[in-house]
């Protein structure tokens, strides 16, 4: 005859409760992670990280955030596999909402202005010119409204 009820901490030492926290864990710690190697005013938009073997998987708030962070991607892809994990070799940028509250977000709307801004700093940095006439383009018509 079992005994009833059973101590939670009968669940909290081994099983999946932990297998679970330790996968928490580590998705809080990759989003920490990408929070400090982009800009801040990217990082905000990251609402959580996954990581699939060799692939980081980045859940953003909007699709603006997530056309920000795909210009990013090469760039913090680079610096994840040098300062931080050689192994990931790929990002993959998701839009999503937090779970807590999927009817309201609590990250910013991403501002124009702002969209604006990283198109600019993407478009100093890039090698390729086809792409930088495009993006200065693209800015150029956000500008006009």
């Amino acid at each position: 005859m079992r005994k009833y009820p059973r101590p939670l901490s009968t669940y909290l030492g081994h099983g999946p409760l932990e297998t679970l926290a330790a996968e928490i864990a580590e998705q809080q710690r990759w989003l920490e992670i990408v929070r400090n190697l982009l800009p801040a005013s990217l990082g905000q938009h990251c609402a959580h990280v996954m990581r699939n073997k060799h692939t980081l998987v980045v859940m953003v708030d909007s699709a603006a955030g997530a056309t920000l962070l795909r210009f990013q991607a090469p760039g913090l892809l680079l610096k994840i596999q040098s300062e931080v994990d050689p192994s990931v070799i790929e990002i993959k940028v998701r839009i999503g909402r937090p779970l807590a509250n999927p009817s309201q977000s609590t990250q910013p709307k991403v501002m124009r202005a702002a969209v604006v801004r990283h198109l600019e700093e993407f478009r100093k940095t890039c090698e390729y010119p086809e792409i930088r006439e495009a993006l200065l383009r693209l800015g150029q018509t956000l500008k006009r409204g």
